[in-house]
């Protein structure tokens, strides 16, 4: 567990200090940013979703345990998601403009799909903790 946040932060970091401008196209560049915008919109949400299963596990009855497992595996494939992404996330260096664009919009289409899992799992996950607690 310390080991995947150690990653996760390494990962971050260098995400961070890699905004460089080396694509030099406006356009290009305004893509990047916007990916980027929605993973760090996101990316914290990620302590959000340790925080519910935590909550989630701590759960002894019976009771609504089908719903948590479900909920808890919710959580972890939009975890896993996130980190995948991240992952396989790179800038299109020594592609075509239009190669590049084409990869930037594909990639904005996977962090979109990342942000909807996550939201989605952890308001699924706030419905179901009262209930549990």
């Amino acid at each position: 567990m310390v080991r995947r946040f150690s990653v996760l932060f390494v990962v971050v970091l260098l995400l961070v200090q890699c905004k460089d401008k080396t694509l030099q196209h406006p356009e290009l560049d305004g893509l990047i940013d916007e990916v980027m915008a929605i993973h760090d919109d996101v990316m914290p949400k990620t302590a959000t979703i340790h925080r519910l299963k935590k909550k989630l596990k701590k759960n002894t009855s019976e009771k609504d345990q089908a719903s948590i497992t479900s909920v808890i595996e919710q959580l972890d494939l939009a975890d896993e998601g996130m980190m995948q992404w991240m992952e396989n996330w790179e800038k299109p260096k020594g592609k075509t403009f239009d190669e590049a664009k084409a990869y930037l919009l594909a990639e904005k289409d996977k962090i979109v799909k990342v942000k909807k899992d996550i939201l989605s799992s952890i308001a699924v996950a706030e419905e179901l903790i009262p209930k549990s607690e």
